[in-house]
């Protein structure tokens, strides 16, 4: 027979289960990254930051006007999954460029379009990255 004293730790050890579950996954998995890409010193005005760990979810964050960009990865600005991974830089494709309020910028080399030959990384840990400086440079 359990008595009032085992029911009531039951109770709140289901409700600590419960409650822990309630976050959505992403808020678990994942920290804000903010940053500004430059090339050759000069904002990147138009492209896509992205991301792509060797498991898990991609992350894309679009570059605005001034060069700045946020990171999400299930929404718009939810931030990358905690760990190292690989980051790419890509230009507007041509056909979508009139989609963007700011014209497409300066040709962004290919080889930060490669995550293989980017040479770019990051390391996000909980606490996020709130100024990540991504600095490319012509070839």
């Amino acid at each position: 027979m359990i008595n009032r004293k085992n029911q009531i730790w039951c109770v709140v050890g289901l409700l600590t289960l419960v409650l822990s579950g309630c976050r959505p996954a992403h808020q678990r998995d994942t920290a804000p990254v903010r940053g500004r890409v430059t090339l050759d010193g000069a904002p990147v005005t138009s492209g896509f930051v992205i991301v792509t760990p060797e498991i898990g979810r991609m992350a894309k964050g679009i570059i605005q006007s001034d060069g700045s960009f946020t990171m999400g990865t299930y929404n718009a600005n939810d931030g990358v999954q905690l760990g190292k991974h690989p980051v790419v830089v890509h230009p507007v494709p041509a056909d979508e460029g009139g989609s963007f309020k700011h014209p497409p910028g300066p040709s962004i080399p290919e080889q930060y379009g490669v995550s293989s030959r980017s040479g770019l990384e990051i390391d996000v840990t909980p606490e996020g990255i709130d100024n990540l400086n991504i600095e490319l440079r012509s070839n």
